[in-house]
């Protein structure tokens, strides 16, 4: 038996830690008798070797060009026992290919991304998500890396009564020891990408009022690659916090923006939907203060589950000393909680039970 990952392969700043971390619990899922196979889906021929080369040794993977036809003869040449597990899956002619194989329903499941559940609002949306919604009630299992996200998903499509949690949590390494002293200057790194439901500019009029405070405000914005968007988000940052605000609007690498990271104090998030999971567990890790809209279902997940977090609404009121204040008792309750409920040793049981679902993992004991 085989366990497919099918991955969104243009999704460079994602995969890399997605395969790090299914080959590290693997072994710990008891599915040692099922292999993975990474199928890597639209990715370039450079993207490709470089997925491949984190691959642990004679690990099979796929390459997958984007076309109605790679996706149809992918979908129909499954084996009868191997499992399919989608991780996102926007494009509509795998959803086609799945409604014509109903055989591999139960033994598929859907791990939704944040922009996933919503289509464009036009006649062939509307028809894709009917078919979508169709399909996705009768897979094996449906999990949302956020679980507001599948309260999102059942007011779109109804009832979906195969929800299990499953979720990822990518290894960032160690932080280097004193990395966050800053000299005096509270570093604060601004959303994720370059996507507009991340409500940057509102952010940044919040934090320009802190521009003649020590302050310095870093804004990733390297995908996507092209957006006209970009350059409104740079424009506003230079207007309203000089030299203040410092922009990334090109990809940075791994390691490098991992070491980025670990030099911040704070994480600010305006985004209403989810993203930027992946700055906020390396933040939550580091022990770095969390601002979240009190709108967004990532707000109500980490309230729930104990983390402190602030409402981002917040800043449009509060002093500089409010912003950057944060306890050590409060970094390190974060720390613990994060290890509980978000870790890699956390998620071991949810994709435990979703695999046993697809029938590709050992029964509990």
């Amino acid at each position: 038996m085989k366990i497919h990952h099918l991955l969104p392969g243009r999704a460079e700043h994602h995969i890399p830690a997605m395969i790090r971390f299914f080959a590290r619990i693997h072994e710990r899922l008891g599915a040692a008798d099922a292999e993975p196979v990474f199928v890597f889906y639209d990715a370039t021929p450079a993207q490709i070797a470089r997925y491949r080369a984190l691959l642990p040794g004679g690990c099979e993977s796929i390459a997958l060009r984007r076309g109605r036809v790679p996706v149809f003869r992918y979908v129909w040449g499954f084996s009868g026992r191997d499992a399919l597990v989608l991780h996102s899956a926007f494009y509509p002619w795998l959803w086609l290919s799945l409604l014509a194989r109903p055989g591999l329903w139960e033994r598929s499941a859907w791990i939704m991304w944040g922009a996933d559940i919503y289509g464009r609002r036009t006649l062939r949306g509307r028809v894709y998500r009917v078919i979508k919604g169709f399909v996705v009630k009768r897979l094996g299992g449906v999990s949302a890396l956020v679980p507001g996200d599948f309260d999102d998903l059942q007011r779109l499509i109804g009832p979906c009564p195969n929800y299990i949690r499953a979720f990822y949590s990518p290894d960032y390494g160690e932080l280097p020891a004193g990395a966050r002293d800053g000299g005096g200057t509270t570093r604060v790194i601004l959303g994720n990408s370059a996507w507009e439901q991340s409500n940057h500019v509102q952010a940044l009029q919040w934090l320009g009022r802190f521009r003649d405070k020590p302050v310095e405000v870093i804004c990733p914005l390297g995908y996507p690659k092209e957006s006209p968007y970009k350059s409104e988000v740079i424009s506003a940052g230079g207007r309203l916090l000089g030299e203040r605000f410092r922009p990334l609007p090109e990809m940075v690498g791994w390691d490098d923006y991992n070491a980025l990271l670990a030099t911040c104090h704070v994480l600010v998030l305006n985004s209403l939907n989810q993203q930027g999971l992946g700055n906020l567990y390396c933040m939550l890790r580091a022990g770095a203060k969390i601002y979240i809209r009190g709108d967004c279902a990532i707000f109500r997940m980490l309230t729930e589950m104990g983390f402190s977090v602030y409402d981002t609404r917040d800043l449009e009121r509060i002093s500089f000393e409010e912003f950057a204040d944060y306890t050590a008792e409060n970094a390190q309750r974060n720390r613990q909680l994060f290890e509980e409920n978000l870790s890699a040793e956390a998620s071991i049981d949810n994709w435990l039970a979703l695999l046993r679902k697809l029938g590709v993992a050992k029964a509990a004991a």
